[in-house]
């Protein structure tokens, strides 16, 4: 066999297989269909060719579609539909199936529903045209241009959308899982208890009004699926639920078994379509706010990065300045450890100076891992720290900066550790914007003031929270710009991207704490931000 015809074998394989698992999905669940077909006018009240066309077209192409199409031909030929009138409803099935995946494909639709705007469109485009396509094709067998046309044709119509709803879904969304055991065990228990559920109400034990009430219960376990697990695991709960409630209703029994067939089946259908169509929804509504969380978590961790790579550079002198010095010192004391080399000295003089050499470079190689800490992305990850260290921490970092420009910067730190579950990162980054920010503002105070900035961290027993306040003695806050202090880029001070504060309140509210900003005592602005302690953290989650 030559390598040009393995692909040939291949794509033919693929179309074959492809024809023969729509082929067998449609006479497998045709034929349970059929059971459910009314006496007069003679249609089966719901019908799985246009969700089955419509999905597997759209995930494996037109050979779905002709295999859908066969499928539907040979269930209305064992009905009695004459040769040529069944074949042409299974090709119209295929037809409307090819285009509604055209379709939906032309509009960006996304099968694993990330987004309400999917499952309005699958729900637009299979309920308005596959379904309405399907249904006026056997309409033209069953009634013709009768007077029977249109109620023969809402017939015909509710039961392809009623497979679109339910079949539809499931078959689009369901790809190889993403779930470890645990999750998988859990989904299947959910699908098992609603089906439990469901055949409990509908079985008859219950009076009809009784069962009637119980039957909306399945909605509130419904929505639970689709908040927990997302579309493909609801369609599937929603399809299994479904499948009992008709099993039932058709054998007379449950709350919707009241009158003859097609009103029992019609009402029951309101009410699946209701479930399905709820389920869908809420599933990707759930996806695409879980997207939109993300979005602006990643959002947030860039313009972190971009805040601290704006604070490093307005501190880059001062650090400058620090490394230097330790870095002039080991030059300083390498040479004269070379010196008494040349001059014979005795080894204990030389290793003074060596072991001072490797001061200074200790001290300038942790200068350096200060701030690599500091510039790091991160992966976000809370871990039990304590506030009193990461301030200290933060603290190192601008000390070189105020001592270059000549400003006291003091700390009172609370007696005792303050233990809080944060990303450490992002609590040394607010520390340090504040800082920045109080050492601008300093600058900006009149001559003849004492320039200086006090942090202070302490305990709020009584609301289980970690305080952290940072007190300037600047010109302080004016009232026309605290409304919109924390706003992204606003700033008050000639060349500030307007970022470290915004930052500041993002990255604090992230955390569950919150900021606030006020006067101190000396005339200056305050900043005090709050945070959850580990403790009453743990207590919420539990």
């Amino acid at each position: 066999m030559t390598r040009a015809a393995a692909p040939g074998i291949g794509r033919l394989a693929w179309i074959v297989g492809s024809a023969a698992a729509a082929f067998a999905l449609m006479v497998l669940l045709g034929l349970a269909a059929l059971q459910f077909t009314a006496a007069q006018p003679p249609v089966p009240l719901i019908w799985p060719a246009a969700g089955i066309a419509l999905a597997l077209t759209f995930r494996f192409g037109w050979p779905a579609a002709v295999g859908t199409a066969l499928g539907a031909a040979i269930l209305h030929g064992a009905i009695g539909t004459p040769l040529w009138p069944a074949l042409a409803l299974g090709a119209v099935t295929g037809i409307a199936g090819i285009a509604s995946a055209a379709i939906l494909r032309r509009l960006r639709f996304n099968p694993t529903f990330p987004r309400v705007r999917d499952a309005i469109l699958l729900l637009a485009v299979g309920g308005g045209l596959t379904a309405v396509l399907s249904a006026v094709g056997g309409t033209m067998v069953v009634a013709g241009l009768t007077p029977d046309f249109a109620a023969t044709f809402g017939l015909c119509w509710i039961a392809d959308a009623m497979g679109m709803i339910l079949l539809a879904p499931p078959l689009l969304a369901l790809r190889a899982p993403h779930m470890s055991a645990r999750e998988a065990f859990e989904a299947s228990g959910w699908v098992i208890a609603g089906v439990l559920f469901v055949y409990g109400v509908y079985a008859g034990g219950l009076s009809a009004p009784v069962a009637l009430a119980s039957s909306y219960a399945v909605f509130p376990l419904v929505l639970a699926v689709a908040l927990r697990f997302g579309a493909a695991i609801t369609g599937i709960a929603v399809a299994a639920i479904a499948a009992v409630a008709l099993l039932c209703t058709g054998l007379d029994k449950g709350p919707f078994a009241q009158t003859n067939m097609i009103a029992n089946l019609l009402s029951l259908h309101a009410h699946l379509a209701m479930l399905g169509v709820t389920g869908l929804v809420l599933a990707a509504a759930r996806t695409e706010r879980d997207a939109a969380d993300e979005q602006a978590r990643e959002h947030l961790r860039t313009l972190a990065r971009a805040g601290r790579i704006d604070a490093m550079s307005s501190m880059a002198a001062g650090i400058a300045h620090e490394v230097n010095q330790p870095l002039s010192a080991v030059n300083s004391y390498a040479h004269a450890a070379q010196r008494m080399l040349r001059d014979g000295r005795p080894p204990d003089e030389v290793a003074d100076a060596l072991e001072r050499v490797v001061k200074g470079n200790e001290r300038a190689a942790a200068i350096v891992r200060r701030v690599r800490t500091f510039l790091r992305t991160g992966d976000g990850e809370r871990v039990r720290s304590d506030l009193n260290t990461l301030a200290c921490e933060a603290i190192e970092l601008t000390v070189p900066e105020y001592r270059r420009q000549r400003v006291s910067l003091t700390s009172d730190r609370a007696s005792r550790p303050l233990m809080v579950e944060v990303d450490p990162v992002a609590i040394r980054q607010v520390v340090v914007n504040l800082l920045q920010n109080a050492l601008d503002a300093v600058h900006e105070a009149p001559s003849d003031r004492l320039r200086w900035v006090r942090v202070t961290t302490r305990a709020i027993e009584a609301d289980h929270e970690a305080e952290l306040t940072v007190e300037d003695s600047g010109p302080g806050l004016p009232a026309e710009e605290r409304h919109h202090l924390f706003e992204p880029l606003v700033t008050g001070r000639s060349g500030g991207t307007g970022l470290g504060l915004a930052i500041v309140r993002s990255l604090v509210e992230a955390h569950g704490g919150t900021v606030e900003a006020g006067d101190a005592e000396g005339g200056g602005a305050l900043f005090r931000i709050r945070i959850p302690a580990a403790a009453a953290q743990k207590k919420e989650a539990a």
